[in-house]
């Protein structure tokens, strides 16, 4: 499939095909000549997302515009806020849910196109029953595009006593271009590249503790200089000549009191 859509624009609310699919579709493979397909989702409160499953063609993404999401991916669970983007690649097993007391307002969509089509089975199945959907039935809706591995994340409110239990959440090191999800933040092109994990309870951009630096910031002068200095060169010179004068002054002071 290679054929595009002609330009078009939606109103705020409006999807572009499939209508009454959660989530709602912007643009289809039938718009992106097979290319990709996007989409977007207010979830409620407390609400779980699908169940943990894995894709075996398609790499999706989720952007946050609003509110905070909890995404997994692979064994790790991360908090992604206003701001935040998580890459999601096929084979890599995930789910995500708004365990929060407030709406997610996200966009999403998966590459290459065509997941819409599942998206329209799903809904009007989920739409179809009463209580927990059947797993094995969404396995059968979603075909040869992916495989349902558990239950979804639950968005029940946490008690008091797990609440004080709660650990942070390990981010993946930036560094880590083949690390089977990539989060990205407001903080990523401040954060040092290392090879050690991250900690954090939040992926949402946060203001960095103030700090005087400067842009001599990274070097490292060994020797008479002073090992494991960060400053100029020009500094350290005048400083250096200064502690000289002192010396020689201090020096012609204690022999004039010995004479």
């Amino acid at each position: 499939m290679d054929q595009r859509a002609a330009p078009y624009v939606l109103a705020a609310g409006q999807a572009r095909s499939h209508p009454g699919s959660i989530p709602a579709i912007k643009a289809g493979a039938a718009d992106t000549g097979g290319l990709f397909t996007f989409c977007e989702e207010v979830m409620p409160p407390r609400t779980p997302g699908p169940a943990l499953h894995v894709h075996h063609g398609d790499d999706e993404f989720l952007y946050v515009i609003d509110g905070h999401l909890l995404v997994q991916a692979g064994e790790q669970r991360h908090d992604l806020g206003p701001g935040c983007f998580a890459w999601l690649p096929r084979q890599v097993p995930h789910a995500f849910a708004n365990v929060s007391a407030s709406p997610v307002h996200l966009v999403g969509g998966a590459v290459p196109g065509g997941i819409e089509e599942f998206f329209a089975a799903q809904s009007a199945y989920l739409a179809s029953v009463h209580g927990p959907p059947d797993p094995a039935e969404l396995g059968r809706l979603a075909g040869d595009r992916g495989k349902v591995l558990g239950p979804p994340i639950s968005a029940a409110p946490a008690s008091p006593a797990s609440a004080k239990r709660k650990m942070p959440i390990p981010l993946p090191s930036i560094a880590a271009a083949s690390a089977p999800v990539a989060l990205w933040n407001g903080l990523a092109p401040r954060l040092r590249v290392s090879s050690a994990p991250v900690h954090a309870k939040s992926c949402s951009p946060a203001a960095a503790p103030s700090r005087t630096t400067s842009r001599f910031e990274g070097w490292r002068i060994c020797g008479p200089r002073g090992a494991g200095s960060s400053a100029p060169r020009s500094s350290i010179h005048r400083s250096s000549r200064r502690s000289n004068i002192s010396r020689a002054v201090a020096s012609r002071a204690v022999s004039s009191a010995s004479r």
